[in-house]
């Protein structure tokens, strides 16, 4: 190359002008400038500079941005006998893998499962509209109506389009000029059969996928929430940033294993065929890595280069932790942006894969050509994605992303995914070649949907970067970037921020390692905006970990809690201010802690320590107001608390004596010397209670124990009649319960404990198997119970992040139910709310109870019992709080 470009440089020196046609060299030079000598150099250096010369000749236009050239080419054809070789060896493969994998392939089971996948979807669609007020009667609701009725965010407006048109398909509901009413009035009976229960089964026996079974099914709990956008499905796919589940989803089922692994081996044979040494892949939208897994582990003793790429860090830095960084590289690459801007303009590859994921483009015609434009003339690409849009994508997958405002074919449909027909334009426009469309278009396989395209394209971009640097004639450009069009292409814009004031320099350095590692950048400023440097709701999860692990004190903040204070302060050192903030003077910035003891607050030489039980839900958030008041009220005083997340290994009958065995073990080996004061409130009063009995009998000084509105089941230890078991068997009434200690109060109906009395009566006299069916069976004298249950089933009253709480908070209080207390010789307090707690309707004569006399009848006469107006929860009010200190605590001793 460097010998041509001197020729070339030699000649024109001397005025001599030289170009490629028809396959020969052309000049034109002054008088006497060409002579012999110069003839024989050009002639036997003729296919060189042929070669150049053409490639030079496909330069259409330059521009030069910030140092790198935009360059528009004329793209070369493709020849086919380049590709000969290639082809047949992949199609091959295929062929072997269809008669390997026929009887999964053409598995009648699959068909059965699409099949019913669809009727639970298409009954949850219609039952969304039910429960919501709509279809109840015979008139016409517009699209308007349903979206303002079901107030559903805008986001989503365009799945209530698509779900009318599907039950108008189905012939379930009517539309026409007035807009859509209700026809099918046996659907009714449908949406009240346990039809998740029959899916359940049909899944347990054909095992497609647990995981895609068990998401289809939380969102079914939730498809008006995810509607309205109370819940975000990323909440529901990756609970608390664990990605067990989308794991599960994308790649632990039929359809995506047998994909999954056959492209695989197709990476493997084009390794094989192809003559260059090591081949270089491009991965774009990897997500959670369900295919590249697959490739990894056939090709892991080949040569290659692997670019994992996604557009979420949260994604890059999961795959970093299983692939490492040998010959792995990890880019944020969004499909919707400039390849130039992104930095892969000038990058070419041998085998693109586009995993499910080609349908979250805007335009998948831009994107195809995009994917020409860095693809080397002999590499090829490797399409998965959907062909048809069946009913169980559109109340599960597709609600992921909520896409709409497309700018191509899709557009005219309302679709998500392409049609095969569109696939067919798109290809046939961008002059793909497709060698393999997988599978069958009669296989079992084919019900799914979902369809595999292998192939190269016709023109090539391919254009040596030299020659075109020869042409600029300038050392300094970083990048050369071969585009279709320049004037669609923009200069990135590197905008410089001034840092302003500073927080402590210690937690600000911290907080930018952390941003840095997990932005993997190095280049992170105070001033910086999370989410304008690379951090989305998934990379929160990340960012959460980090700081809980620098910061222990923090994992006081539930996940919620912690990632709506992120969005709140999105700035750098503003979430470095919130974290001082959080562990201020008085408490230190590490905490330790033993077992599940976590120190809240502390000072050097404390005259008492006050150590906290966890509620119902295992955490201690409940006493963020009570240790504010005891810091600023109590002062020179440590706090701890204990907080708990696995209660799998503890029975109920013993379950608080257990727990308190281990907390008692942890306290003597912490502390001895020191003046002790163990606090709980609810579930946490009966644990601190049999802590003190332990610890009373131990070396150490207990100061005195405090009880918080703690229950007992008095129908059971005064009259043997656990009555509370039949309602606390009961998921739904526990789940109206729980929504009121987490502050989740989603719906504005009104129990009262003599509706759930009438349901039981209702429920023992007619022989129902549950206390659920006499609700529906009761529903038009029981409206308002009713509406809840209906809550419930919609997955309004749980939200799934909720879900781990939910479990740990039942095993409470069906082990309270058992629990019965012994009496106890040390100073005990009581702190009683008197007033009823709403929807709190097992609290009551016979049922749960925390009367005065019968706490003194069961454990000591001596107790000091003390009234606030207040109940169960807003006891633990700011206001409470200091009262309970002031004359608890202060004046009482």
């Amino acid at each position: 190359m460097k010998n041509i470009k001197n020729l070339i440089n030699s000649l024109n020196e001397k005025g001599i002008l030289i170009w490629e046609k028809g396959g020969k060299i052309a000049y034109k030079s002054p008088v006497g400038a060409m002579n012999e000598e110069l003839k024989n150099e050009i002639l036997n250096n003729r296919d060189e500079l042929v070669e150049y010369l053409k490639e030079k000749s496909r330069i259409k236009r330059m521009k030069i941005i910030n140092n790198d050239a935009l360059v528009e080419i004329t793209p070369l054809s493709n020849r086919e006998e380049n590709f000969v070789a290639i082809k047949e060896n992949i199609k091959n493969e295929v062929e072997k893998f269809e008669l390997e994998y026929v009887d999964l392939i053409n598995d009648s089971n699959l068909s059965k499962w699409v099949e019913n996948a669809n009727d639970v979807s298409l009954r949850d669609m219609f039952k969304t509209f039910y429960n919501g007020g709509i279809f109840r009667d015979n008139k016409y609701y517009s699209l308007d109506d349903i979206i303002d009725m079901l107030e559903i965010d805008s986001d989503y407006e365009h799945f209530i389009a698509k779900w009318l048109k599907v039950l108008v398909e189905r012939k379930i509901i009517l539309e026409n000029d007035e807009g859509y009413k209700f026809i099918d009035y046996s659907y009714i009976e449908k949406i009240n059969e346990d039809y998740w229960k029959n899916f359940a089964k049909i899944e347990e026996t054909i095992n497609y996928g647990q995981d895609f079974f068990d998401y289809m099914n939380k969102c079914s709990r939730s498809l008006l929430d995810i509607l309205q956008k109370k819940i975000k499905t990323v909440d529901i796919l990756f609970p608390e940033g664990a990605e067990n589940s989308a794991i599960g989803l994308y790649s632990d089922n039929k359809g995506s294993r047998l994909f999954n692994k056959l492209v695989g081996n197709v990476v493997h044979k084009y390794i094989q065929t192809h003559e260059k040494k090591s081949i270089k892949i491009l991965e774009i939208g990897a997500g959670i890595g369900g295919t590249t897994r697959y490739i990894m582990d056939k090709i892991k003793n080949e040569k290659f280069e692997y670019y994992y790429t996604d557009i979420s860090y949260y994604f890059l830095n999961k795959a970093m932790e299983k692939y490492g960084t040998q010959n792995v590289h990890y880019k944020i690459y969004d499909i919707n942006d400039s390849i130039y801007k992104q930095g892969f303009g000038d990058e070419k590859f041998d085998v693109i894969l586009c995993a499910n994921m080609l349908h979250n483009s805007k335009n998948g015609y831009e994107v195809l050509r995009n994917i020409n434009h860095i693809l080397n003339d002999k590499g090829i690409f490797v399409i998965i994605d959907e062909t048809t849009e069946p009913e169980f994508l559109l109340t599960s997958i597709e609600l992921n992303d909520a896409l709409s405002s497309f700018y191509d074919d899709r557009a005219k449909n309302n679709g998500v995914f392409f049609t095969y027909e569109q696939w067919e334009t798109m290809f046939k426009t961008c002059k793909a070649n497709i060698w393999v469309d997988f599978p069958q278009k009669d296989s079992d396989l084919a019900l799914t949907g979902q369809r595999l395209f292998i192939g190269n394209f016709s023109e090539s971009y391919c254009i040596d970067s030299e020659i075109v640097k020869d042409v600029i004639d300038d050392d300094c450009i970083d990048k050369i970037v071969i585009v279709d069009n320049i004037d669609k292409e923009d200069s990135m814009d590197t905008v410089s921020i001034k840092n302003h004031e500073e927080v402590n320099k210690k937690t600000l350095l911290q907080m930018i390692k952390i941003w840095e590692e997990i932005l993997q950048s190095d280049n992170i400023k105070s001033t910086d905006s999370f989410f304008d440097v690379g951090g989305d709701s998934l990379v929160i999860t990340q960012l959460i970990t980090k700081i809980w692990n620098v910061y222990p004190k923090t994992k006081q903040l539930k996940w919620k809690e912690f990632s709506e204070i992120i969005f709140k302060h999105p700035i750098l050192k503003d979430l470095a201010l919130f974290i001082d903030n959080f562990n201020n003077s008085e408490i230190q910035n590490k905490i330790e802690e033993v077992d599940n003891m976590i120190e809240l607050s502390k000072c050097n030489n404390p005259r008492r320590i006050y150590i906290l039980f966890h509620d119902g839900t295992g955490e201690l958030n409940v006493y963020n107001n009570f240790i504010r008041a005891l810091n600023e009220k109590e002062g020179n005083v440590s706090i701890y608390g204990f907080r708990i997340d696995n209660i799998r290994k503890f029975n109920n009958k013993s379950f608080y004596r257990d727990l308190a065995n281990e907390y008692s073990d942890s306290i003597l080996s912490k502390f001895n010397e020191n003046e002790i004061v163990l606090v709980g409130h609810c579930v946490g009063g009966l644990l601190a209670l049999e802590t003190g009995n332990i610890l009373s009998k131990k070396d150490i000084n207990i100061s005195e124990v405090i009880l918080i509105s703690s229950f007992l089941n008095e129908g059971k230890i005064l009259f043997g009649n656990n009555i509370l078991k039949k309602y606390l068997d009961s998921d739904f009434l526990m789940g109206i319960i729980f929504r009121e200690v987490i502050g989740d109060r989603q719906s504005d109906n009104h129990i009262y404990w003599s509706d759930i009395e009438n349901a039981v009566k209702y429920m023992e006299i007619n022989g129902f198997n549950s206390i659920e069916n006499s609700i529906r069976e009761t529903q038009y004298i029981n409206k308002n119970l009713y509406n809840m249950l209906m809550d419930y089933e919609g997955g309004n009253l749980i939200p799934p992040q909720y879900a781990k709480q939910f479990d740990i908070f039942k095993k409470h209080f069906l082990a309270a139910s058992e629990y019965e207390p012994s009496p106890y010789e040390g100073v005990l307090k009581f702190v009683h709310g008197n007033l009823r707690t709403d929807n709190f309707f097992m609290e009551g004569e016979g049922l749960f109870n925390d009367a005065e006399n019968l706490w003194k009848k069961l454990v000591t006469t001596n107790i000091i019992y003390y009234t606030i107006d207040a109940d169960h929860f807003t006891v633990m009010d700011k206001e409470n709080c200091n009262k309970i200190i002031e004359n608890l605590l202060q004046k009482m001793r």
